[in-house]
C-alpha cells in the first residue's frame, strides 16, 4: 500500500469513526432519557418522539461500525480495533435492548391506563416476539448493493426479550451500576467461576448481556484468543498434552504456550503449531493463467487456482487494486476447513475472464476479495517426468510444475463452465491426470516432487516481520501502550511467581532473587544506539560490510563501556505509605537527532522537603523520509513531538499509579518557548501538524501545568543528545532531576519568559491573497473523458447550458441596449426531455468533430480545401444462401475509400456519407467507418 492510498484510507477511517460516534451519542441521549421516564413524567413525550427512530439509529450504527472495522482491517489495525472499538458495540447493543424494554413498558402502561400488563398481554407479547425471531432466522436475505450504493443492506435479527430483571447496567457479580465485563470483582474470578456466574444468570456467553442469549446475540465479535463464540473473559486455556512418545519421534512438539486451539488463528505474532503431517507424495491442484479485463479495458494475465471444493471464487486485494476493479461492499463471512472462521471478506468485485490464448469464451463472475488466498502452488518443484508426459498438450498454466503465487480462485460457481461436452481426460499411472478445459489442459492429482520425499511438515500459522520492518520501528512514531496490569492480589502473586520461578530438568524449583529491571531508564544510552543504527541504515551498510574507521571507533567505545551499565543502581522501594502529596513531574526536549521525555515521581512528607524518584524515560530518533532525515520536521516540530511524547508518558504513568496512590497534580516542563506559546494560543491558527498534536496534548493532560525550564536544567536534554554509558552514569541531573524539585512546589517559579506574539509564531496557516492560475495544455473536449455515464454527462451539459443562458440574461439586464431576441428561455427546476435530447445531439456532434473532423470540413468548406483522408469501410457481402452478411474483421482489414459527400440530418448530425471505393461510390453509415492514421 503506497502512502497516498494509506492517507486516503485514514481519511475515510476518520470520517467513519466520526459518523459512528454521532450515532453512539444519540443512542446515549436516548438511553439516559429512558432512565428518567419513571422519575420525570415530563420527559415521556420527548422519549416517545425520539424512540421512533430507535431501529434506524441502531441500523445506522451497525453500518458505520462495519465501515470502521473494514477501514481498520485494510490499514492493518485490527488489534487496535479489537482493543479500542469492540466494546462500543456491546454497550450500544445493551442500551438498545434497555430502551426497547422501557418502550414496551410505556406502551403497555398506555394501553392499560398506566396499569401493569396482564398475563395474557405478556403471553401475547412473547408469542409475537417468537414469531418475529422465527421469521428473521429463517428468511434472512442478502442484497448486493451496486458500486455506487452509499450504504450496505443491514441484516438484523430480532431477539426474544422478557424484561423481568433490573434494567442494565446492573452488574451480576457485585450488583454495582456498571456492566459485568467492567467489574473488577468479576475479572478477578477464575475462568471457571466467571463461566458459572454467567450460566447461572442466563447471560449471553458472547457479549455478557443479561437481556438475551448467545443464540440471539446481535454482536458479530467473538473471543480474541480463539475466535470462538464466547467472550474473551470466558476463554479456557486447553490442557497441554504431554510431549512423550510421539508418532514421529523426530518431529518437534506441537504444543505451544499460547494455548491456541487447533484450527484457530492466534492474535499474536508468535508461531503456533497446529498440526503435524508426514507426506510421501504431493497433491497437485489445477492452475491456469487467465486474463481479466481491467479498468482500462485491457486483458491482464493472472495466475488462478481451480478448486471445485470452494463454493465461492476469490481474488486477492492486491490483484483487485492492480486491475482497478470497483469493489462492492458486502458482508460475507468465509468459513474454512472444520468450520474454522476466516477473517471477514473485503467485499466483492465483478470481473470478466478469458483464457490465456483466446477471447471467444468469456466468463463473468463475482469473486470475493480476500487478503490472501493460499501459499505457493505447488509448494515444491514437481518431477520433470510430469511435464515430459504432457508435453504435447496446450497447458492452461505453462509453469504448472513450478511454485508460484496465486491471485485468483476459480470456485464451484464457475467451475462447471470450464468443462464442455466432448472434452477429454488423460490418465497416466503413478502420475497426475490431465483434464481438458476451456482454459486449456490442467494437471490434477498426486505427484512426487523433485526433492527427496518422506518429508514431515508441521502446519503453522504465523506472521513474521521482516528485518527491515523491525529496524524501521526504531524511527517510526512510537506510541506508549498501556498494558493491562494485574489488579487483584491473587493475580499479582501469580505474576510475581511466574516471573521469578522456574523448574529445572530434575523438577526442582529455582527462584531468582528479586531485583528491579527497568530498561527505559537507560534511555540516554539506548538513544545513542538507536542513532548509531539509523546512521548505518542511512548510509546503506550491509550487515557483513566493514564500516569506516570513525564509526568503528565510536562503536568500540560504546561496546567497551556497555558492561558498566551493571553498576546502575535505582531505589527498589518507593515509600508511599506516609507521604502527604504526590506529583508527577515530566520534562521534554528535542534536537535534530530526535526527541525525548523523562518522568519523575515527587513525594512530600509533611513540612519537610520532598523526595524525587526517576520512573521512566522515552526517546525517539528523528523520522526518516526516503532514507534521509525528514527536512519538513524542523526543531520546533520535533520539540512539539517531544511534548506529545511526554504527555503520553505522563498519562500512562498516571493510569498505572492511580490504583496505588493519588496523584495530586501533574507538572510538565520544556525548554522550547515556541511550544509553550503554541500551547497557550488559539489552535485554529496553525497548520494541521501542530493543531492535531496540540489537541492530543490537551486531551491527555487536560489539567497539566506546562512550564519553561532552561536547557541546562532540563534532564531530558541528555536523552535527546544521547550519551555513552560512562557519561550517562555520571549525569546526576538525569538520575536525580533538577535541584529545584527538592523544594516546595510553591517555590517553582519559571524563568522569565515572554510569550511569543501569535504573528511571529511558526507554522501559521497560510491564507491565499493572490490567485494563481496554472494553464495545462489540453484538448477542447478533455472534460468529456471524466464521465463514465452518458446519462450523467447529458445532465451536466444541460446544467452548463442553463448557466450560459442565465449569464446572458443577466448581461442583457445590465446592458438593455444590447438586446438579442435569439436567447432561449431561462428554465429552472427539473430537467426537461427536450433539454436532454438537445444535450445528446450536442455530444454526438462533438464526438463526430473529434473523430471525423473531415466530415465537418465537407459541410462548412469547399472541397478544394479538403485534404483527402483514407477511410476504412466495412462492406457487406452476399453468402451462398443469398443473405447479406457483414464480415467479422478488424478495421485494419476493411475496404479502403474516401468520403466525397456527407448527408446530415435535420438536427445537423451526420449519419450517412458517400464514399468512393474500388467498387464504385457507396453510401455507408458512419458507424461502419474507421479513420485510419495518416502514417
Amino acid at each position: 500500500m503506497d502512502a497516498q492510498e494509506k492517507q486516503r484510507l485514514e481519511r475515510h477511517l476518520q470520517r467513519a469513526i466520526s459518523k459512528r460516534d454521532k450515532h453512539v451519542r444519540q443512542m446515549l441521549i436516548l438511553f439516559k432519557l429512558s432512565q428518567t421516564v419513571d422519575s420525570d413524567p415530563a420527559s415521556l413525550p420527548m422519549f416517545i418522539a425520539r424512540n421512533r427512530d430507535l431501529e434506524s439509529l441502531m441500523a445506522d450504527f451497525r453500518v458505520d461500525q462495519d465501515d470502521v472495522m473494514e477501514k481498520m482491517s485494510e490499514l492493518g489495525l485490527m488489534d487496535t480495533f479489537e482493543r479500542e472499538h469492540t466494546d462500543i458495540e456491546t454497550v450500544v447493543t445493551d442500551q438498545y435492548y434497555s430502551i426497547q424494554a422501557v418502550a414496551g413498558a410505556v406502551a403497555c402502561s398506555d394501553q392499560g391506563t398506566h396499569a401493569l400488563p396482564t398475563i395474557s398481554d405478556l403471553l401475547k407479547f412473547i408469542q409475537t416476539r417468537c414469531k418475529i425471531l422465527q421469521n428473521s432466522s429463517m428468511t434472512i436475505s442478502e442484497k448486493t448493493p451496486t458500486p455506487f450504493t452509499r450504504r450496505r443492506q443491514v441484516i438484523s435479527k430480532s431477539s426474544l426479550l422478557a424484561a423481568t430483571k433490573e434494567r442494565e447496567p446492573n452488574c451480576y457479580a457485585c450488583q454495582g451500576p456498571h456492566y459485568v465485563y467492567k467489574c473488577e470483582k468479576f475479572k478477578g474470578l477464575p475462568t471457571s467461576a466467571r463461566s458459572q456466574l454467567v450460566r447461572s444468570n442466563n447471560m449471553c456467553l458472547n457479549c455478557l448481556s443479561g437481556s438475551h442469549t448467545a443464540s440471539a446475540c446481535p454482536s458479530k465479535y467473538s473471543c480474541r484468543t480463539c475466535s470462538g463464540k464466547h467472550h474473551s473473559l470466558l476463554h479456557f486455556e486447553p490442557r497441554k498434552r504431554p510431549t512423550g512418545n510421539n508418532l514421529h519421534n523426530n518431529v518437534p512438539s506441537a504444543s505451544t504456550s499460547s494455548g491456541t486451539p487447533s484450527g484457530t488463528i492466534p492474535a499474536t505474532d508468535e508461531a503456533s503449531f497446529v498440526g503435524t503431517a508426514s507426506i510421501d507424495n504431493l497433491s497437485v491442484l489445477g492452475t491456469a493463467i487467465i486474463r481479466i479485463c481491467n479498468q482500462q479495458g485491457q486483458w491482464v494475465p493472472v495466475r488462478a487456482l481451480i478448486d471445485c471444493g470452494s463454493q465461492i471464487s476469490a481474488i486477492t486485494t492486491k490483484c483487485a487494486s492492480r486491475l482497478g476493479l470497483t469493489r462492492c461492499n458486502r458482508k460475507i463471512n468465509v468459513i474454512g476447513l472444520s468450520q474454522s472462521p476466516i477473517v471477514q471478506a473485503k467485499g466483492v468485485v465483478v470481473c470478466t475472464i478469458v483464457p490465456l490464448r483466446r477471447e471467444d469464451q468469456k466468463l463473468t463472475c463475482e469473486p470475493v476479495v480476500l487478503s490472501k488466498i493460499t501459499g505457493l502452488m505447488p509448494s515444491k518443484v514437481l518431477d520433470f517426468s510430469i511435464r515430459n508426459q504432457y508435453m504435447d498438450l496446450e497447458l492452461a498454466d505453462p509453469n504448472f510444475d513450478r511454485p508460484g503465487q496465486i491471485e485468483f480462485l476459480l470456485g464451484a460457481d464457475v467451475y462447471n463452465h470450464i468443462f464442455v461436452n466432448g472434452y477429454h481426460v488423460r490418465h497416466t499411472p503413478e502420475l497426475p491426470s490431465a483434464f481438458e478445459t476451456t482454459l486449456g489442459w490442467i494437471i490434477v492429482g498426486s505427484a512426487a516432487s523433485s526433492v527427496s520425499s518422506q518429508s514431515q511438515t508441521s502446519l503453522s500459522l504465523t506472521t513474521e516481520p521482516s528485518l527491515k520492518q523491525l529496524l524501521n520501528r526504531f524511527w517510526e512514531v512510537e506510541e506508549p501502550v498501556v498494558h493491562p496490569d494485574p489488579f487483584t492480589e491473587e493475580q499479582k502473586c501469580e505474576e510475581i511467581f511466574r516471573r521469578t520461578t522456574a523448574r529445572d530438568p530434575l523438577g526442582r524449583y529455582s527462584v531468582s532473587f528479586p531485583f528491579k529491571t527497568n530498561p527505559s531508564v537507560l534511555a540516554p544510552i539506548t538513544f545513542w544506539a538507536k542513532c548509531f543504527m539509523q546512521l548505518l541504515w542511512r548510509n546503506g551498510y550491509d550487515w557483513d560490510q566493514s564500516i569506516p574507521d570513525d564509526l568503528a571507533v565510536s562503536w568500540n567505545s560504546f561496546s567497551t563501556q556497555l558492561p558498566s551499565v551493571s553498576r546502575v543502581k535505582l531505589r527498589r522501594y518507593i515509600p508511599i505509605e506516609q507521604c502527604t502529596e504526590a506529583q508527577l513531574i515530566g520534562f521534554s526536549d528535542a534536537s535534530k537527532r530526535g526527541y525525548s521525555a523523562v518522568v519523575y515521581l515527587r513525594l512530600s512528607y509533611g513540612a519537610g522537603s520532598g523526595t524525587v524518584h526517576l520512573l521512566t524515560a522515552r526517546s525517539k530518533v528523528a523520522p526518516l523520509k526516503n532514507s534521509r532525515l525528514d527536512e519538513s520536521l524542523s526543531v520546533p516540530r520535533l520539540e512539539l513531538c517531544g511534548a506529545l511524547l511526554l504527555a503520553q508518558t505522563l498519562h500512562r504513568a498516571q493510569s498505572n499509579l492511580s490504583s496505588i496512590i493519588h496523584i495530586s497534580s501533574i507538572h510538565a516542563w520544556t525548554d522550547s518557548t515556541v511550544v509553550l506559546s503554541w500551547l497557550t494560543t488559539r489552535q485554529l491558527t496553525f497548520k494541521v501538524f501542530v493543531t492535531n498534536r496540540l489537541n492530543k496534548i490537551n486531551e491527555l493532560l487536560p489539567s497539566g501545568q506546562w512550564r519553561y525550564v532552561p536547557s541546562l536544567q532540563n534532564p531530558a536534554d541528555c536523552v535527546s543528545r544521547g550519551l555513552l554509558p560512562n557519561e550517562a552514569l555520571q549525569h546526576n541531573l538525569y538520575w536525580d532531576g533538577p535541584s529545584f524539585l527538592q523544594q516546595s512546589p510553591e517555590s517553582w517559579t519559571s524563568s522569565q519568559l515572554e510569550k511569543i506574539p501569535v504573528t511571529e509564531l511558526p507554522e501559521q496557516k497560510t491564507v491565499a491573497e493572490t490567485l494563481h492560475v496554472s494553464v495545462t495544455p489540453t484538448t477542447e473536449n478533455d472534460w468529456l473523458d471524466k464521465f463514465s455515464s452518458l446519462t450523467r454527462l447529458k445532465r451536466v451539459v444541460v446544467y452548463i447550458r442553463r448557466f450560459i443562458v442565465k449569464a446572458r440574461h443577466k448581461s442583457q439586464q445590465r446592458n438593455p441596449t444590447h438586446r438579442c431576441d435569439e436567447h432561449p428561455p431561462m428554465l429552472t427546476g427539473f430537467l426537461r426531455h427536450e433539454e436532454l435530447r438537445e444535450a445528446q445531439k450536442t455530444l454526438v456532434q462533438i464526438t463526430q468533430r473529434n473523430h471525423f473532423p473531415h466530415l465537418f470540413n465537407l459541410m462548412s468548406s469547399s472541397s478544394s480545401l479538403i485534404k483527402p483522408r483514407s477511410i476504412a469501410v466495412l462492406t457487406p457481402f452476399i453468402d451462398e444462401s443469398g443473405i447479406i452478411r457483414a464480415p467479422n474483421l478488424p478495421p485494419t482489414l476493411w475496404k479502403m475509400g474516401r468520403v466525397e459527400e456527407v448527408h446530415p440530418g435535420e438536427d445537423g448530425v451526420v449519419r450517412v456519407v458517400s464514399l468512393r471505393t474500388s467498387d464504385g461510390t457507396l453510401k455507408r453509415p458512419v458507424v461502419k467507418l474507421a479513420l485510419l492514421p495518416t502514417t
